[in-house]
């Protein structure tokens, strides 16, 4: 049993309905209908429309079978309507993910800068620390490398294998 956004709703609107329409159905959900498409792959309003029909249509045949299936006129403006609603969404979705992992990264970057300089700051003062650059190093390279410019980048590889030639491990945070 295949399971979507609105399936529920739409069973529940069948039961309760003595002749069930898919322009009622419709009606009646028009302020949800883009927020469950937000998983189709749909390229136009049309191609939204007859996935919704065939939905609307599965049901009938599936809780129905009482009732006779009926061609539906499609409201093309209705359904322009609904398919710009669902790319405002997908855009919104996008922009939200793009922000939350820059938001994750950014954190991460500037966890490990703050650990780089608590550890250049103790090497001044000549304080003993208990975690080797070679560990902070190792936080999370991948994270650190996408924030980080070609030039920090190098200075940071550089470094890290400077520490590794020396083998020199007296300074610890």
């Amino acid at each position: 049993m295949i399971t979507y956004p609105g399936k529920k709703e739409l069973y529940t609107f069948l039961k309760s309905v003595k002749n069930p329409l898919f322009p009622s159905f419709i009606n009646k959900y028009e302020e949800q209908i883009a927020e469950w498409s937000l998983r189709l792959r749909v390229s136009n309003s049309r191609e939204l429309h007859m996935i919704w029909v065939s939905r609307f249509n599965d049901a009938i045949r599936e809780a129905r079978t009482d009732v006779a299936l009926k061609k539906s006129k499609v409201i093309l403006s209705k359904w322009d309507k609904f398919f710009e609603e669902l790319l405002t969404l997908v855009s919104f979705k996008s922009i939200k993910m793009i922000f939350n992992c820059a938001l994750e990264y950014t954190y991460e970057y500037s966890m490990f800068l703050r650990q780089i300089s608590l550890y250049l700051f103790s090497i001044a003062l000549g304080i003993k620390t208990s975690h080797s650059l070679i560990t902070i190093m190792a936080m999370n390279p991948v994270a650190i490398a996408r924030q980080c410019t070609t030039k920090q980048v190098s200075l940071c590889t550089a470094l890290k294998k400077n520490v590794a030639k020396s083998g020199k491990e007296e300074h610890t945070l």
